[in-house]
């Protein structure tokens, strides 16, 4: 995060997280959403940027895609970016 705030300070930061104990254990101090990967409640088209983190290979790989194209895509604005650091296969 600090290296995204030197770039983007005056953004909007919201973090997406399914464990409420991940949540609590955040040190972060950013707006959380207790969510599924696959079902983001954030309006469709209104994130500029997504960055995930050691994420997907976390979600079942039946549901890889349903997380992508639902949750991820949908909710990025037109010309926004999926941004994610590889970490192993899918």
């Amino acid at each position: 995060m600090r290296v995204t705030r030197s770039f983007l300070n005056a953004a909007m930061y919201i973090g997406c997280e399914l464990s409420l104990g991940m949540i609590k254990a955040a040190q972060e101090q950013i707006d959380w959403i207790n969510c599924s990967a696959t079902h983001i409640p954030i309006r469709p088209g209104s994130v500029d940027l997504v960055i995930s983190i050691a994420t997907l290979h976390h979600i079942p790989k039946h549901l890889v895609n349903a997380a992508l194209r639902g949750g991820i895509h949908e909710s990025l604005s037109p010309g926004g970016a999926y941004l994610w650091p590889p970490c192993g296969g899918l």
